[in-house]
């Protein structure tokens, strides 16, 4: 009996340690969800989530897609301007066509139309840029992507006519070709003159059509604007590991091009509920309220708090920085991590060897605790990824948590547990605990050194855990004079709560952003939370003892009972449905047609085919059948829509005094009448020695370069001004290539024989980004005899 009542007492701290965990794990993860829209007869003075959706419902009253260059898109600036104009604004138009050119051997060219509104200051420059694009993808109406942004800056706009003068410009951007390629920011920062008095932007943008408005980004030397965002918001959303982070992912927002102009800035996005993310589903019905509220809280809170400041006297250089459960910011320079690490370094001595002289631990100890961090980060990551493969292998599909992500949660955080408590057992055995405590923060220590000198917005992850830890252990170390058991499991509790505090926010941040296709980073980062359970691991019996009342329960039963849990979801997850109607699969349908034969494109190598459509499409396979990529698309013949070709005509120019040299020049004419023109792209195979195009946007040079379209370089033209298109294009000598140029002509949306095929995707699939197209490529040989 005596000997089970202290297994029962071995027990209950590891017991206690995973209830804290998870409690913890829960607020965390309801700190994430969006706060309460304030309706519309709230103060005229506060921002009001739902008079922003007003605005919105009156620049996209028929939720219908409306991409650049387009008619709806016309459309929906033009009530923009009309909303502006009922404020008591004059906007300005800015109509320019801007072109990209790439070094990949691609130049992607649009015509943009710019609304902006010019609020003067008492002072002439240091202006303020707020940002938005109102244009679209082709597949969906865009109600967050970036309707939210456009609500936010309207209703920002009615608040700042209730305000006086401020010190500094205000400048209003609602910009249009950012789907393509941030043409509208591009085109302002490059050719307009009140770009040339800005002091730094505030962008606004959504991947998703749900969650809070999270501060992500930051322009270099925006470290005081971090500080102005950290006390006006009230409930303020960011950390500087996003920015480090968001660095190495091949995305870009409007704050880009700002940034590459030298101006100061700041970010803001919500991004849950990313299968909505530029499809039809990203509606005004699906935008959380929630989440317009908090971006005008921020957007304005900032504004309101910097208008009137005199930006030349801010704080120059950028902040460490990251936000305790939404309620406030912890920041520092990123200079002072260097010098926070070298302190600590003396902090963990000091408290290290006064510990020691207690016989508080010994060196086993303390290198059984070192060893259980990267033992963890193997362990995790392995069984992380062993769930991914089997709820994959199981699922018979690349992504089957699509739809099932808490399911898939639940399997991936048990299964680490399981696996962690499991190989930390095996490695503590009878250690002692402070031992083992300074063991993991000394790994904590190297891991903050080394990015404190290589990516210090990630320093605070290493570095505030190990405060808690020095913290913790200090005042242990002066309170009490004798080694307690009980003082052990409080200490190593706390240190635990606090280090859960600081991970596992950004383990569901790493779950919204890049799901669980990379299951492995989630395993590496719970792995730092759960090597705070070793200390309390420290003796744990293996033999049975008595707890609950009746109840009998042991260490064994604890890691299998969650590897039964983990396990439970991993086959819940795997054999369900992949997809839903919440979260459907994006499937483009596209039909293609060029002068041989006409075929329907179905999704792309991985994309799941629903039944009605195998069904009605027997000869249905992979197939490459578009040359200029190497994608896969699910492809069967069709009968031909013999819908009508574009015009074009290539012809050598003139001969002239280039006959003496070894460059040849061709015009390309290329006239379309398709009503619903979305593109005109054209193919230039790599081998035929292409030099530039030249058309009258500008001169753009090919040679040398390698291009991303493989086997062709690429001359791409969007929207309704593509119809007309005059290019001449300039070779280096005889032109050898075996192919020929092709001119893809692209229509929104497919024939009308097609269209029960898009009736047949049913609604767990839908159309995503460019949507469904209809093709018309046209192939161009050059006559060797005009050579």
């Amino acid at each position: 009996m005596q000997s089970d009542r202290r297994a029962e007492m071995k027990l209950l701290p590891v017991i206690t340690g995973l209830v804290l965990l998870f409690i913890i794990a829960i607020l965390v993860r309801v700190n994430l969800y969006s706060i309460d829209p304030l309706p519309e007869n709230v103060s005229e003075d506060i921002f009001s989530a739902e008079r922003a959706l007003n605005y919105l419902n009156k620049v996209i009253p028929d939720q219908q897609p409306h991409p650049v260059d387009s008619d709806a898109n016309d459309q929906a600036g033009r009530s923009i301007i009309q909303i502006l104009r009922s404020l008591g604004y004059s906007p300005k138009k800015q109509d320019t066509r801007v072109c990209r050119d790439s070094s990949r051997g691609f130049v992607r060219c649009v015509r943009v139309q710019n609304i902006i509104v010019h609020i003067p200051g008492t002072e002439k420059d240091n202006g303020i840029l707020l940002s938005a694009h109102y244009d679209s993808v082709p597949a969906g109406p865009g109600g967050s992507d970036a309707g939210a942004a456009v609500g936010t800056l309207l209703e920002v706009a009615r608040l700042l006519k209730r305000t006086p003068q401020p010190r500094n410009p205000i400048v209003l951007l609602f910009n249009e070709g950012e789907e393509f390629g941030l043409f509208g920011a591009r085109a302002f920062m490059e050719g307009h003159h009140l770009a040339k008095t800005l002091k730094l932007a505030i962008n606004v943008e959504a991947r998703g059509s749900q969650g809070q408005s999270v501060m992500f980004e930051t322009g270099e030397d925006s470290g005081w604007l971090v500080d102005a965002y950290a006390k006006s918001s009230p409930a303020p959303l960011t950390s500087s590991l996003f920015y480090e982070v968001y660095k190495f992912l091949p995305n870009d927002t409007d704050l880009t091009i700002f940034k590459s102009h030298g101006l100061q800035g700041l970010n803001f996005a919500h991004a849950e509920q990313l299968p909505h993310y530029h499809t039809p589903l990203d509606n005004l019905k699906n935008l959380d309220k929630g989440s317009l509220q908090h971006h005008g809280d921020n957007v304005w809170g900032v504004l309101h708090a910097i208008k009137d400041t005199d930006l030349n006297q801010v704080a120059t250089g950028n902040r460490v920085y990251t936000d305790i459960l939404g309620k406030y910011v912890i920041s520092w320079p990123e200079t002072w991590s260097v010098w926070f690490v070298l302190l600590l370094w003396g902090a963990f001595i000091l408290i290290g060897l006064s510990l020691y002289r207690r016989r508080y631990w010994r060196g086993g100890d303390l290198i059984k605790g070192a060893l259980a961090q990267p033992l963890l980060i193997f362990v995790c990551g392995v069984f992380v990824w062993l769930v991914q493969e089997a709820v994959q292998l199981f699922g018979a599909h690349h992504q089957p948590w699509f739809a099932n992500d808490l399911t898939m949660r639940y399997a991936v955080w048990s299964i680490a547990v399981a696996g962690s408590l499991w190989a930390l057992r095996l490695l503590v055995g009878r250690a002692q605990a402070f031992g083992l405590i300074l063991g993991y923060t000394l790994v904590w220590l190297i891991f903050a050194s080394a990015v404190s000198a290589t990516y210090p917005g990630l320093s605070f992850l290493f570095i505030l855990p190990v405060v808690i830890s020095l913290l913790v252990l200090g005042v242990h170390s002066a309170i009490f004079k004798n080694s307690k058991e009980v003082s052990h499991a409080v200490s190593a509790l706390i240190i635990s709560a606090g280090a859960a505090i600081v991970f596992l926010p950004v383990v569901y941040v790493l779950e919204i952003m890049i799901g669980f296709s990379l299951s492995v980073s989630l395993g590496v980062v719970l792995a730092f939370c759960l090597v705070t359970l070793s200390p309390l691991l420290v003796g744990t019996p293996p033999n049975r003892s008595r707890i609950f009342s009746k109840t009998r329960l042991t260490f064994s039963h604890i890691v299998l009972g969650l590897f039964t849990v983990g396990v439970g979801n991993l086959l819940w997850t795997s054999f369900q449905s992949s997809y839903s109607e919440w979260s459907p699969q994006p499937l483009n349908i596209q039909y293609m047609q060029n002068d041989n034969n006409s075929e329907v494109l179905i999704g792309h190598h991985g994309s799941l085919i629903p039944a009605p459509l195998s069904s009605a499409l027997p000869e249905l396979k992979l197939s490459k059948s578009l040359p200029w990529t190497g994608r896969q698309y699910f492809a069967a013949p069709i009968e031909a829509e013999n819908l009508q070709k574009p015009i074009v005509e290539l012809k050598p120019n003139a001969k002239s005094e280039e006959t003496q040299t070894e460059e040849k020049t061709f015009s390309l004419s290329i006239k379309s009448s398709a009503e619903e023109l979305s593109d005109i792209v054209v193919y230039i195979p790599t081998d035929s020695r292409l030099k530039n195009i030249i058309s009258l946007d500008g001169e753009f040079n090919y040679a040398g370069e390698s291009s991303r379209y493989g086997d062709y370089y690429q001359y791409h033209c969007r929207g309704r001004d593509c119809r007309d298109l005059e290019l001449s294009l300039k070779f280096e000598g005889i032109i050898s290539s075996k192919h020929p140029i092709l001119v893809a002509e692209y229509r929104q949306g497919l024939p009308e024989s097609t269209q029960e095929l898009a009736k047949l995707r049913g609604i767990t699939a839908t159309q995503i980004h460019s949507g469904d197209q209809s093709i018309v490529i046209t192939e161009v040989k050059i006559d060797a005899s005009s050579q």
